[in-house]
């Protein structure tokens, strides 16, 4: 797969014109913003924003914040491990539990024995069937989008603009319908995987992502998605019962040395 982290650098988050100076040090302030050389804006104003305010951006669609996060975050190499993997096990978690919750066939997976609900909580394989399904996801939207993009940039645009799923909360606020809630989250965060999509490939050398072009390559990933996740329904009951029995005896030592711990 090609590297093409060469090919990218520092955009302005407005209109999403290369930008060699985000921000200067000022003696009489803590930072001083960089001004776009084609929109005279602010090359990125989320450097002062907290992290609240560039998420909920992040759900609101705004290409903005997704160029910042994409493009213009700085982090050592540490940091950005860190950051993504913590991502990715939100998101593991939350897709993990509305399927538990959500699905129409969560009926049939079968319930964590009586060492594993403090632990595991019956979560074991749809953990694994959620991590399956987003590495799917990510392979086949690659290639719908032609391949010209690093690998590890592209499944960072997904992790991150897929972490609309954390509005599962509000299945725990108001009692909405299962069925549409589930469907209606995984719309909204394929909306934003379709952001996220368009923004990373803005400064590829020979061209962005055309829409008909990003469009398509999200309903391909969501649509083999979803064949996955309908093949994993039909064998969930017997490995769900394989992975519980697996880490039964874990979870059984993992509580015994939380209680002399404890």
């Amino acid at each position: 797969m090609p590297d093409s982290s060469s090919q990218f650098t520092t955009v302005c988050v407005t209109c999403g014109h290369p930008c060699a100076v985000l921000a200067r040090d000022n003696p009489t302030a803590p930072i001083r913003l960089g001004r776009c050389e084609r929109c005279c804006d602010y090359a990125d104003a989320y450097i002062e924003a907290d992290e609240f305010s560039i998420c909920l951006d992040l759900l609101l669609h705004r290409p903005a914040a997704y160029r910042h996060l994409l493009c213009n975050l700085q982090q050592s190499a540490s940091e950005a491990n860190s950051s993504l993997l913590k991502c990715f096990a939100a998101l593991i978690l939350c897709d993990a539990k509305m399927k538990h919750d959500c699905s129409p066939s969560a009926a049939s997976i079968t319930k964590a024995p009586a060492a594993l609900p403090a632990l595991f909580g019956g979560l074991a394989w749809p953990l694994l069937s959620s991590a399956l399904e987003l590495l799917a996801f990510t392979i086949v939207c690659w290639f719908a989008a032609g391949g010209r993009l690093g690998w590890r940039r592209l499944a960072t645009a997904t992790i991150y603009s897929s972490l609309g799923k954390g509005l599962l909360i509000l299945f725990f606020v108001w009692p909405y319908p299962p069925r549409e809630f589930g469907l209606a989250v995984e719309a909204f965060t394929l909306s934003c995987n379709f952001v996220a999509l368009r923004v990373v490939h803005e400064s590829l050398k020979d061209g962005p992502l055309t829409t008909q072009r990003a469009a398509f390559a999200v309903a391909a990933a969501a649509i083999c998605r979803a064949c996955l996740a309908s093949a994993l329904a039909q064998i969930a009951p017997a490995a769900d019962a394989m992975l519980q029995s697996l880490l039964q005896p874990r979870a059984q030592t993992f509580q015994s040395r939380a209680y002399q711990f404890l």
